[in-house]
């Protein structure tokens, strides 16, 4: 399948160019809660609640007068991707004063999102509706940045059923966030009396306040129960929904409810499109004239050129059709399917085909655009096409089970990702497999399987020599580099891992270009390069720069960052950087054995230069296990034994944990081996003398030394300094 790249499909996927709703007859609006929305500015505020509770009306209400730019974003299930949901921010705050005509750069998504952020200078509120579509840890970070740049005249205002935990438990801790939830939301008693005057027979009102008591205020339930009064009821907002539909459809003529049942089947639609996939004419002047009933579709725009159904009135209709005319509800299916494939959208595409069953198609469609999405950040959304689809779908067809162990691979389950991988290699094992899947085997089996490096790098070595360049060759190329090195050859493992950088960097893929130059600053830092840990830092801040998070397979590059920062003292930086990567190490388990022994000898070396001996014995102890299987000598066995004898010089200091050198006399620590007086090394620091005399005798007696050089050797013996070239 190809997809095309027209302009409409994109467009229609720029949720900030969709209107806020619009007011309708009869309204009751809650003019006691416009007090938060004043003392909101410079704040966030979230309308947390289950449907019906009027979210999006009361903050349509709200901002339909609000003198400051308003910004309103609809979400949707691909914008659980973090990728994705910038961009999406990206549109919708486009044009604001202080950006320039192209607020965010995809090769540098990350920084440019938050520059973007810094750079607005004028007062603004921006609505992201339908927040609920954010489950994942990483797309509600990305709601986290836009949260803490709010502040001066502008509002964040989040609306939806419910927010991810751990953005939910974000925002409560931080200050200034104003929550406002169903309880709050719900209709006074003066507000339902209000709405039973405006609906109800003047006779009728005081003969219905008992039915309509049990509502609690529930705005959409008070509204329908006067709608469909002597008719069937709710047992409760979360009942069923069958007395809500019929109380719509009772409204309609024939005709209108056959236009609205199958435009239930479309989910957001535009006239053209009604006219294209439904078969039908006239639909502009049916959709504004349907818009004006209540509760039946909504505009998504300010000119009226894109609509949808009220989600309960859509999935109702939509059972209702696939019910009574199956053949016609599968064909609107496949008809929308082939119009976003046209379009543009392959998110959509792989929607409606997933809707009607079409497992071919939404095949095709991973195999084809899943390792670009992967390429561009967007794991998360072939993830949750994986998802979809089930695990039986997926190893039924071995093109998928390599992007499915590469998306492992980045949400950190390698378990999951040797699973995968054995599946291919299975499928390979009973029929021989296309060329291109068959080198990818060759790659994923190296850099997960438990067998030692010996017997993992043949296939390994035809692999990268067969596969055309790009991101597997990449891939192949930083696996082939840590091998090579392990087996003797440090010449060879450098320059195959500069070649793995560049096949990223020609292909575009950032984590796996810093992959790469992370594992080629570990070696060399390894081999006494005094720049390596310098080199790793700017690969990692590259790599800040350019993706949403920092994902398990960069833990290597991570903890040349703790390196670096132990080596120049700074303790408080250096453990949250260690930390940070045992954090990313949590989902290995015994899978990439060989890649997580390179992590953990340099954790070791950075908790030594902090002295913390326990941990830095922890590490190493780890990763002597973890290379039990290789043969020996190996590349990393100097290093080891190094560390082994340096952790044991530490830990023979017997210093307690409460006598461990500070941060300051860490950095003063780091120039005691130099020629600096203790005056220079006071203008270098920025410090007084008497400061660094101070914390020069606290090390002394610490390290239970009595003169400069012997507190010197003492260090480097404990592998608190790195030793001499």
């Amino acid at each position: 399948m190809r997809v095309g790249t027209s302009t409409a499909g994109s467009a229609v996927r720029d949720r900030g160019r969709f209107a806020p709703p619009q007011p309708l007859a009869g309204e009751i609006e809650r003019h006691r809660l416009d007090t938060v929305y004043e003392e909101a500015r410079g704040r966030v505020l979230v309308l947390a609640a289950p449907t019906g509770y009027g979210k999006s009306t009361l903050a349509a209400r709200w901002t339909r007068s609000d003198r400051r730019s308003v910004r309103w974003l609809d979400l949707e299930p691909v914008d659980d991707d973090p990728v994705a949901l910038m961009r999406s921010i990206g549109a919708a705050l486009d044009g604001l004063d202080g950006l320039g005509e192209s607020p965010l750069d995809d090769g540098l998504l990350h920084e440019s999102f938050d520059v973007m952020l810094d750079a607005i200078d004028e007062p603004f509120v921006l609505v992201i509706d339908d927040v609920d579509h954010l489950r994942s840890p990483a797309a509600a970070a990305v709601v986290q940045r836009v949260a803490r740049a709010i502040g001066g005249e502008s509002t964040l205002l989040l609306a939806g059923r419910d927010l991810e935990e751990g953005l939910a438990t974000a925002l409560r801790l931080a200050p200034g966030t104003i929550e406002l939830a169903s309880d709050r939301l719900a209709f006074s008693d003066a507000e339902t009396t209000a709405l039973m005057n405006a609906r109800l027979p003047a006779t009728d009102v005081g003969s219905f306040a008992t039915t309509i008591s049990r509502y609690e205020g529930w705005p959409a339930g008070l509204a329908l129960a006067i709608a469909n009064r002597g008719g069937a009821t709710f047992d409760s907002p979360a009942g069923s929904d069958e007395p809500v539909v019929s109380v719509w459809l009772e409204q309609l003529d024939p005709d209108d409810r056959a236009l609205l049942a199958e435009l239930a089947c479309l989910g957001r639609f535009h006239p053209d499109m009604c006219g294209d996939v439904l078969g039908r004419t006239g639909c502009r002047s049916d959709l504004r004239r349907l818009r004006r009933r209540q509760f039946v579709v909504d505009a998504l725009d300010e000119r009226g050129e894109w609509f949808r159904l009220h989600h309960l009135v859509a999935d109702w209709l939509s059972r209702e059709l696939r019910s009574e005319q199956p053949e016609r509800w599968a064909e609107l299916h496949r008809l929308a399917a082939d119009w976003w494939e046209r379009e543009g959208d392959v998110d959509l595409v792989f929607e409606f085909a997933h809707t009607m069953g079409d497992v071919d198609r939404c095949v095709g469609i991973i195999a084809e655009h899943g390792g670009s999405f992967v390429a561009d950040g967007r794991h998360r959304t072939v993830q949750r096409w994986f998802e979809t689809l089930g695990d039986d779908a997926v190893r039924a067809r071995p093109e998928l089970c390599a992007t499915a162990a590469v998306i492992e691979t980045q949400l950190g389950d390698f378990p999951s990702a040797l699973r995968w991988t054995r599946a291919l290699a299975h499928t390979n094992g009973r029929t021989r497999l296309p060329d291109d899947l068959r080198l990818q085997t060759d790659v994923l089996s190296a850099a997960f399987e438990l067998q030692p490096t010996t017997e993992l790098r043949p296939p390994l070595e035809a692999a990268v020599r067969e596969l055309p360049g790009g991101a597997w060759r990449s891939f192949g190329c930083w696996a082939l580099g840590a091998f090579r090195y392990l087996h003797g050859d440090t010449a060879e493992a450098l320059a195959i891992l500069d070649d793995g950088a560049f096949e990223a960097q020609v292909a575009g893929v950032h984590r796996l270009q810093a992959n790469n130059a992370g594992m080629k600053a570990t070696i060399e830092f390894l081999e006494g390069s005094p720049t390596a840990s310098t080199n790793a830092v700017a690969a990692y801040r590259r790599l800040e720069r350019s993706v949403p998070d920092i994902t398990p397979p960069s833990a290597n590059l991570v903890s040349m960052v703790a390196l670096d920062e132990a080596r120049s003292g700074r303790r408080d930086g250096a453990t949250a950087m260690i930390d940070r990567c045992l954090h990313l190490l949590d989902g290995f388990g015994p899978v990439s054995a060989w890649y997580q022994a390179y992590t953990l000898v340099i954790l070791a070396t950075a908790s030594l230069h902090i002295g913390d001996a326990k941990a830095a014995r922890r590490h190493l102890d780890r990763a002597e296990t973890l290379l039990r299987p290789e043969d020996t000598p190996h590349g990393l066995t100097p290093h080891v034994d190094d560390l082994r004898t340096r952790v044991t010089a530490a830990e023979q200091l017997g210093l307690d944990p409460a006598w461990t050198l500070t941060t300051a006399e860490l950095n003063v620590l780091q120039y005691l081996p130099t020629n600096l007086s203790l005056g220079d090394i006071a203008s270098e620091l920025f410090v007084s003398r008497n400061t660094v005399k101070s914390h020069t005798a606290s090390i002394y007696r610490k390290l239970g030394t009595t003169s400069r050089a012997e507190t010197v050797d003492a260090a480097r013996a404990a592998g608190m300094l790195s030793p001499l070239p």
